[in-house]
Formats: C-alpha cells, structure tokens, sequence
C-alpha cells in the first residue's frame, strides 16, 4: 500500500495524488558523484602554487633588494668584516662564529634597521665556503616585526661546518 508523502492519502497505482496533486512516484535520487582524489590533490598544489606566486610577486615589488654601498669587506675567515651599509641595514659589529652549549655553529653579530619603518620580516644570508674557495652552503637567520631603527641581533646557523675556511654576506632581504 502506498501513501503520499505530503497529505497521507491513499495513491496506489497513481502518478499525482488526487488529493493534494503533489507527484508521488518513487524518485531516486541521483548518486552522488564521487570526487577523484587526483582532481583534489591537483587541486589543491595548484590553489597552493596560485597563493606562493600571488606572494613572490608582492612582495617581488615590495621586498629591499641587497645592494651593497660600500666597498668594505663583508666576508669572514677569522679576520671579520668592518662595518658597512647594506642596503639601508647598518652592520654595526665585525662578524664573529661562535658555538653554543650544543656545539652547533653561528655567524653572528647586529644589524640595525635604517630603512626608516617598521619592517615585516628581514632575513640575512651569508654563503659558506671550503679551503679551495667552493660554495658548500648557507647560512641564514630572520627575524620578524623588525622596528624602525631597531638592533637586530643575529645568529645565522651553519648546518655543517665540517669543511667551512670562511663565509660572505650576501643579502640582507626584507619586507
């Protein structure tokens, strides 16, 4: 015996009810279309690649390029670098390595922020070199919220330093 499923009357045998008129033939519903994990994972590498381009160019046009205006030495060997302006950064000590309690290596000293506002994120790389004057890393260290004028002190980890004779500054970036 069937029923309609709007009003309750009896509608055996009939396409609407005679009661209420609505439609009371067994409808199945469509499947569901599955969604191919192929699809979603393209999917989501292209959204992610999308947003990583989208950022590379802002901050491609707002990012401080490292332009070094001075001629000084910003290289390290054990005898480190004078002071110097990196494109708005003043290096305001030499470049000294140091161990932690650990035994891990850093390049470090203080940068200060001249470039007359607050700055999102600032990162300083220097490249590693072997005795034969190879590039065999970088090392690196960044900072964020860097205020207008503000003393950045850093501390640019070297990975492994099994082979490292010296290292040079080669960009203080930021945005």
């Amino acid at each position: 015996m069937k029923y309609c499923r709007n009003c309750g009357a009896y509608v055996e045998g009939k396409i609407y009810c005679p009661q209420c008129g609505c439609d009371v033939r067994d409808k199945v519903a469509p499947a569901k279309k599955k969604k191919n994990p192929i699809v979603i994972v393209l999917s989501v590498i292209l959204i992610m690649l999308g947003v990583m381009v989208l950022v590379s160019g802002i901050g491609g046009m707002v990012s401080d390029s490292t332009d070094t205006t001075t001629s000084q030495n910003t290289e390290g060997n054990g005898t480190e670098s004078d002071a110097v302006i990196v494109d708005k950064f003043e290096i305001m000590d030499d470049f000294t390595t140091e161990r932690d309690e650990v035994g891990l290596l850093y390049i470090t000293g203080s940068v200060k922020n001249l470039k007359g506002r607050d700055l999102s994120y600032a990162q300083i790389t220097f490249n590693l070199y072997d005795a034969n004057g190879a590039q065999i890393g970088t090392a690196l260290d960044n900072i964020n919220n860097l205020e207008e004028d503000g003393l950045w002190k850093f501390r640019a980890l070297v990975f492994d330093d099994s082979a490292v004779a010296s290292y040079k500054l080669t960009g203080i970036d930021s945005f």
